[in-house]
């Protein structure tokens, strides 16, 4: 009940690395996806507002979190979700969850039981002790909370700036059917969605944000960077962030080439594309730009072919 398997560097206790593979095998006992746990199942199903039994998953969260509060702090569900960039959750049928909540309940009562002793016993393992171990750099699922955030970087960032990168990803729709339409992509399946964000994030905070646009499932799609503020930028994050992001889109859209058209002026863009192994669209590799949306842009491509320089 804590899914913290991704792109993270962190350190782990033993204890909950074995609460999490315990986890995993009671979500899929439970019908839920395997590749998850039931605690980021729990987290999305608490915060997505077409649920219905949103009753039902809150009662599961509150008993979770207790048990988990020792090693993993307040909200543990809500986390778990936050940083499991899977998806794919699944509510399930009343059967499966009447499973899935008596083995909630079960596991808990032994759980809690096992932090708290845990913690007493070993009390560098308690997350109080633990905030000089945090996570410096993440890439996460978007949630629709994330929302204002974004809205907030396209609305009051510099406009020339956003000119001099990459602006034509920008909301047009209002905020509140901008949000509506995230809703309605979040239920989607990879095979159908036609916009997809992953938010970047520096210790506890959101820094960035990654997404798709103009996506034809295991064929290719538009993809788009942003690091929300300057004093993030130019100190080798962004690297880090688009190298993880590009991993999970070809992964789970299973793209065969993904396009970047960054500004001509962006200049760590374009030598971070190139470093990755894109290829700037050329018969004979030189400079090449054309105009969108009044500015000049430089087109890269990856293709699933050099994947491999981005792994090793």
């Amino acid at each position: 009940m804590g899914d913290f398997k991704n792109n993270q560097q962190q350190e782990t206790s033993w204890l909950l690395g074995v609460l999490i593979s315990i986890d995993q095998l009671g979500n899929a006992i439970a019908g839920g996806n395997p590749r998850s746990t039931i605690s980021a199942r729990t987290g999305y199903n608490v915060r997505n507002s077409a649920c219905q039994n949103r009753d039902f998953w809150k009662f599961l969260a509150s008993i979770i979190n207790y048990a988990f509060y020792p090693i993993d702090g307040p909200d543990h569900c809500d986390k778990a979700y936050r940083y499991d960039i899977d998806g794919n959750y699944r509510e399930g049928n009343d059967v499966m969850r009447m499973v899935l909540s008596v083995f909630v309940v079960v596991s808990c009562v032994f759980i809690a039981v096992c932090t708290r002793l845990y913690t007493l016993f070993v009390p560098s393992a308690h997350y109080k002790n633990k905030r000089g171990v945090v996570v410096q750099r993440d890439v996460r699922q978007f949630v629709v909370s994330d929302c204002e955030d974004v809205i907030n970087y396209f609305q009051h960032t510099n406009r020339q700036y956003l000119e001099a990168t990459d602006g034509s990803d920008m909301p047009v729709l209002a905020y509140d059917e901008w949000v509506r339409q995230l809703l309605e992509e979040e239920q989607k399946s990879y095979q159908t969605k036609s916009i997809y964000y992953l938010i970047w994030q520096l210790a506890d905070s959101s820094v960035g944000h990654a997404n798709l646009t103009n996506i034809e499932f295991r064929k290719q799609a538009y993809l788009h960077l942003h690091l929300w503020y300057p004093k993030q930028r130019n100190k080798g994050n962004g690297s880090w962030f688009i190298k993880q992001s590009i991993l999970h889109f070809f992964d789970k859209f299973e793209l065969e080439t993904l396009y970047c058209e960054p500004s001509l002026f962006n200049i760590p863009a374009n030598k971070i594309l190139a470093q990755l192994g894109f290829e700037l669209l050329s018969a004979n590799r030189a400079l090449v730009t054309r105009l969108e949306h009044g500015k000049a842009i430089n087109q890269w491509r990856l293709h699933r072919s050099a994947l491999n320089k981005l792994v090793h």
